[in-house]
């Protein structure tokens, strides 16, 4: 998987190309480790994600968590989507 970090302000943007599993979920943890206090709010653009395991969840779950909610998924296939409302994550975080 490719993550590209965009930082606009206090928002950083992660657009996640690929597959986000248990190979590639620990590239995602090393971006949760980076954010510092001064990040307000993450958006993570999943246009280009073809696939999210449990473990992909977990990340993005415990992004959520560090951001406080200040947390939006942008870009989200039909696929995917099914995958948040099966989890019942789509009640729990923002998308746009």
């Amino acid at each position: 998987m490719k993550i590209t970090k965009t930082e606009n302000g206090k928002e950083v943007t992660l657009s996640l190309d690929g597959w986000l599993d248990t190979s590639s979920a620990p590239q995602l943890q090393e971006q949760i480790d980076a954010i510092t206090e001064e990040t307000e709010s993450m958006v993570i653009d999943m246009e280009k994600l073809q696939y999210i395991s449990s473990a992909g969840l977990r990340q993005l779950v415990a992004i959520y968590k560090k951001m406080k909610g200040q947390l939006v998924i942008r870009n989200v296939s039909e696929e995917l989507m099914g995958i948040f409302r099966m989890t019942g994550l789509d009640k729990m975080l923002k998308f746009a």
